[in-house]
């Protein structure tokens, strides 16, 4: 879910349930989902809210599918080429 920050200052919520994995599993899945908006978050054409929800099999996929994924699932929020391209 995306929505325009309501105050200015963009965030990220990350739901990852058991359905990942075990522990070590759900976190790298969030340590990997908060660096890809760590270094994309300037992309953005204007501060965004956004909620990402991973699904079984997240923690199985290559880092590059991953944010190939979400760069796809985000494109029409992109204010510019988030790979800086």
């Amino acid at each position: 879910m995306v929505a325009p920050a309501a105050e200015g200052v963009g965030r990220l919520g990350l739901v990852v349930s058991r359905k990942v994995g075990k522990a070590w599993a759900r976190n790298r899945v969030k340590r990997r989902l908060r660096e890809y908006f760590r270094t994309r978050r300037h992309a953005f054409a204007v501060p965004v809210d956004l909620v990402v929800v991973a699904k079984k099999g997240a923690a199985e996929l290559d880092t590059g599918v991953l944010f190939q994924e979400l760069e796809e699932g985000l494109a029409p929020w992109w204010g510019a080429s988030p790979s800086g391209r």
